[in-house]
């Protein structure tokens, strides 16, 4: 997401106003990360985090595509 907010900045298509927006908002969801990490008593930088679960999903992906679906199992509902 912060990635994509300084690509917009860079791009000159925002106004000076949404600028000052864009990085008041930023700092306020960094403040709001510190304040959950605090209380949950977490202490990895949260991209290391996100690399953890992004491991996890990929490797749940890949487990699931090499077993297939369960036996008699339906894409639909009413089967």
């Amino acid at each position: 997401m912060e990635r994509e907010a300084i690509r917009r900045m860079e791009s000159s298509q925002l106004t000076d106003e949404e600028i000052e927006r864009l990085g008041e908002q930023l700092a306020t969801l960094e403040a709001e990360i510190e304040r959950l990490k605090h209380d949950e008593g977490i202490d990895e930088p949260v991209d290391d985090l996100r690399g953890e679960l992004d491991g996890l999903v990929e490797d749940m992906l890949t487990s699931t595509d090499e077993a297939g679906p369960a036996p008699g199992h339906s894409v639909f509902s009413d089967e």
